[in-house]
């Protein structure tokens, strides 16, 4: 027998959308956490590309300099 009384439709209608907060929050944290690892990723690696260039270019002016002081 179906549930026609207006008080029956909304407890339905509540215990969908109980459903789906429980769902969105089991699997919402696991999404973000995978974000912030990318994240975090993402930072590191820009961090060592830039540590790299610096490093390189160190590299570089130490050799210019050096060729420098040999020529001179």
């Amino acid at each position: 027998m179906a549930i026609t009384s207006e008080r029956g439709k909304r407890k339905s209608v509540d215990l969908e959308l109980s459903a789906t907060h429980t769902v969105w929050w089991l699997l919402m944290p696991k999404g973000y956490f995978v974000l912030l690892q990318l994240n975090k990723q993402i930072k590191l690696a820009m961090r060592t590309l830039l540590l790299f260039n610096a490093s390189a270019s160190l590299s570089q002016s130490l050799l210019n300099e050096a060729e420098a002081s040999s020529k001179s």
